[in-house]
């Protein structure tokens, strides 16, 4: 099964050496109060050069001791399974300028990401109860409704299914 993953690896202040394969990305959540997260990415298919799940964790858990993450989190990109409010769907997509989205919905941004002088705005979401299906549609049915005939960029949707602190970002979203 060629599953995919994305793990973050976040981190309570900058890194500046980056294992292998790694993307580092400051991202400043804005809500009630703002955090800022210094993470860092990196993208994963089972069935591909002998990667398993378990590969999977036991890298996580490796990097995360030798380089001193405060937070471990895994995410499906395919293949959804039931969500619940442990492996809960996130959606996510990029909007430039600011937008009109409700109030289920969270802004965070990436201060280096700036096109012609107007600030990019992540929009997210998180839902823990629902079938995944009719959840994704309703979702890209708001986004169309809130970013009008222009659109949203890069949404994705992703489920959650290892968080190994959160609490660290629950007041968020």
């Amino acid at each position: 099964m060629n599953d995919k993953y994305h793990a973050h690896l976040t981190f309570p202040s900058s890194i500046e050496v980056l294992p292998r394969g790694w993307k580092r990305t400051e991202i400043v959540l804005l809500g009630n109060r703002e955090q800022t997260d210094i993470m860092l990415t990196k993208h994963y298919m089972c069935g591909r050069n002998d990667m398993n799940i378990d590969k999977i964790y036991d890298e996580l858990k490796q990097i995360s001791k030798q380089y001193g993450a405060i937070r471990i989190k895994l995410e499906k990109d395919n293949n959804f399974e039931r969500i619940t409010e442990e492996n809960y769907l996130e959606c996510h997509c990029k909007v430039k300028g600011d937008t009109t989205f409700d109030m289920t919905w969270v802004r965070s941004r990436n201060p280096k990401d700036v096109v012609d002088g107007q600030e990019i705005y992540f929009y997210n979401k998180r839902v823990r109860k629902g079938d995944f299906i009719f959840e994704m549609s309703r979702i890209s049915d708001e986004i169309l409704r809130c970013t009008g005939p222009e659109g949203a960029e890069d949404v994705k949707f992703e489920q959650v299914v290892f968080d190994s602190n959160r609490q660290h970002d629950d007041w968020w979203a």
